[in-house]
């Protein structure tokens, strides 16, 4: 692959054009052609792009596309107490209180959870708390429900790390509890029975990337290795693991990889009803992006806008009929939640766009629904390039979620405030809290004296894996980097640049007109092009006769018809200067 002398490796074109996004972009170094001669089965592209993430050598790469061991569930620490706990759970025919969370990630968890119990002939109370009536994790409130109904041992699942009062208060009524998680621990660990966290001290787990789902799933791996299940095959759940996995970001590396690779097929092969329900109207195989933007915040919407015990349902009915209703029901909620996550938006930029330059985002209001909060912080930071904490301000508390940037430690920051906090928690990059609020304006302040000197990532370069020319924009090239797949959060997918494609039309679309839709010509092929919130900069394109795009190759069907798609991450008129490149670069 040939580099134009204006677009060299890692060096940022800060004389280019200015584009959409306002960044600069860079490219990747290009691979050496004898990493591609070392793996000859591999298209050269899908090379670059493993090479361009510091995959640098054959047997790297051929260790990340075949990783993803399944690894032994008894190298959880205290996976085997959990197990000798659950076997006197069975011969003593105890009530077990399974006890989730209401995002997809602790839904799915829930689920296995108790399916697997099921299958080992326990007696399961499935339970998901309300955002709004309960809260988020376990409470005294909610053990004292459990103890009226004969429950005496509770099985958390992606909740429960920090629950030490809440455990305490349960031993207290000689509930035992086991708690399967993968949230960060706090400074003191609940007196459970077991905790099987891989997160936790001293767990010698490999992979710390587990989902909560994930780690549930494990509880029940350990059952199947025990010889204690019934009917039932691990594997048999991994469908929802790959849901869990994929909508809670988890990092799609290791055995992370392989649950997504072997999820996906059994959602294929044998979908459930409540997932058949879900996608009654599409159509085409299920894949990470089904998951992520079609599955996942249907599912989602349950917790956000009332209780997740729909999407709970949903999941685990054998009923066609019933899983159709609780669909229809599932798309209306998700419909609100969209109305109300661009109402809360609107005014949560007014208030960054007002912050300036402030290391973090800290934007409040009043009666804004706990259900979009993290979507819209979410939202902020990938606008802003700058950790964004949104508070919905209450008369009794406040609650905030906050989302973060690579490299920034969200819990550890809140750590450091513990003692103005209710509770706190969550992940590196994605935690919430509880406050008072004669105790909001301290926090504020002390986050941003925290934050002060970190570095202003609103201008970091955005870096494509490669530069593709007219030639490689082909099904070969498709194809040949699906072998890279499950994409997601640390296996993004592969970001190119093409440079001078004619621009033929630019327009607006979507609701509001907030998305872009283009036609781009590269040679003798056009190519639709779609950008995710590039609506508003129609106008300034439609003048323009030559981009250059930084994308993704997609892959669209309509009427039946697939074709190749280009999802716009960034766009910027051609420089004059910029010599044509070379067709059929990586040689094929």
């Amino acid at each position: 692959m040939t580099y134009p002398a204006a677009m060299s490796p890692a060096t940022a074109a800060a004389n280019d054009p200015a584009s959409l996004s306002g960044r600069p972009w860079e490219i990747a170094p290009q691979a050496p052609p004898s990493l591609a001669a070392g793996l000859p089965l591999l298209h050269p592209v899908a090379v670059q792009v493993l090479f361009s993430r510091g995959l640098v050598s054959p047997l790297a790469i051929q260790e990340f596309l075949h990783s993803g061991t399944l690894h032994d569930p008894f190298a959880l620490l205290g996976m085997d107490r959990a197990i000798a706990r659950l076997r006197q759970a069975i011969s003593r025919r105890e009530i077990v209180a399974v006890h989730g969370d209401f995002d997809v990630d602790g839904v799915t968890a829930t689920v296995v959870l108790s399916e697997g119990l099921r299958s080992a002939g326990i007696r399961v109370i499935s339970y998901v708390p309300g955002r709004s009536a309960t809260g988020y994790g376990l409470t005294a409130a909610t053990v004292d429900q459990f103890a009226a109904a004969g429950v005496s041992l509770i099985v958390t699942c992606d909740t429960g790390s920090r629950a030490v009062e809440a455990v305490a208060h349960a031993r207290s009524l000689g509930i035992d509890v086991i708690i399967t998680d993968h949230h960060l621990t706090g400074p003191s660990l609940p007196d459970a029975v077991a905790l099987v966290n891989p997160h936790q001290p001293g767990c010698p787990y490999p992979c710390k990337d587990l989902s909560g789902c994930g780690v549930s799933w494990k509880l029940v791996q350990a059952l199947g290795y025990s010889g204690l299940l019934s009917g039932l095959v691990p594997d048999d759940l991994l469908d929802l693991v790959a849901l869990g996995t994929i909508v809670d970001v988890s990092p799609l590396s290791g055995e992370n990889r392989r649950l997504v690779q072997r999820g996906l097929r059994r959602l294929n092969e044998a979908p459930r009803p409540g997932i058949r329900a879900l996608l009654a109207r599409g159509g085409g195989a299920i894949d990470e992006r089904t998951v992520a933007f079609s599955i996942g915040p249907r599912l989602n919407a349950a917790g956000r806008m009332s209780c997740a015990d729909l999407a709970l349902e949903l999941l685990a009915t054998r009923d066609a009929h019933r899983a159709a209703e609780l669909v229809r029901q599932l798309d209306q909620m998700n419909a609100e939640r969209q109305a109300l996550t661009e109402q809360v938006l609107l005014a949560a930029r007014e208030q960054a766009i007002l912050a300036g330059d402030q290391p973090i985002l800290v934007v409040r209001g009043q009666a804004w629904p706990g259900g979009v909060l993290g979507l819209v912080a979410a939202r902020l930071t990938d606008e802003f390039r700058r950790p964004a904490i949104i508070v919905d301000v209450g008369s009794d508390a406040c609650r905030g979620s906050a989302r973060g940037l690579p490299g920034f430690d969200l819990v550890s920051l809140l750590d450091g405030c513990a003692d103005l906090l209710i509770e706190h928690g969550g992940h590196a990059q994605a935690a919430g809290f509880a406050v008072l609020p004669c105790h909001l304006d301290r926090l504020v302040d002390r986050l941003l004296s925290a934050c002060a000197g970190t570095p202003d990532e609103s201008a970091a370069p955005i870096v494509a894996d490669g530069l593709l020319s007219e030639g490689d924009l082909s099904w070969a090239v498709f194809n040949g980097l699906s072998c890279l797949r499950p994409f997601g959060h640390s296996n993004p997918h592969p970001l190119f640049l093409a440079e001078r494609l004619r621009l033929l039309e630019a327009r607006p679309v979507g609701a509001g007109g907030k998305h872009l839709r283009a036609r781009l010509r590269a040679g003798r092929l056009t190519f639709t092009a779609f950008g995710p919130n590039f609506g508003s900069h129609a106008g300034f394109l439609a003048g323009t006769p030559h981009l250059d795009v930084l994308f993704s190759l997609e892959s669209s069907t309509w009427n039946g018809n697939e074709s190749l798609e280009l999802r716009l991450q960034d766009a910027r008129p051609s420089s004059a200067a910029v010599a044509g490149v070379v067709r059929n670069a990586y040689g094929r």
